[in-house]
């Protein structure tokens, strides 16, 4: 089975906002559309990531690396 996450990432901000997590695609690009004119969002129209992921399914199996500039 796969999910959809919708994200939002300001500039600034690392981690980023998980708004929800949809059964398909269709109803993340309807609620990121919802989302768009909301305080905050609006003032970041292209932040939004749609993330299909597997259930059940684990990720960052190798680890990471955290770069410093």
């Amino acid at each position: 089975m796969k999910v959809y996450l919708l994200w939002h990432q300001c500039d600034d901000d690392d981690e980023g906002k998980l708004i929800g997590i949809f059964s398909c695609r269709e109803r993340a690009e309807r609620i990121k559309a919802a989302y768009l004119n909301k305080p905050g969002f609006k003032n970041f129209p292209n932040g939004f990531i749609i993330d299909k992921h597997d259930v059940d399914k684990t990720s960052w199996e190798q680890g990471f690396v955290t770069m410093r500039y």
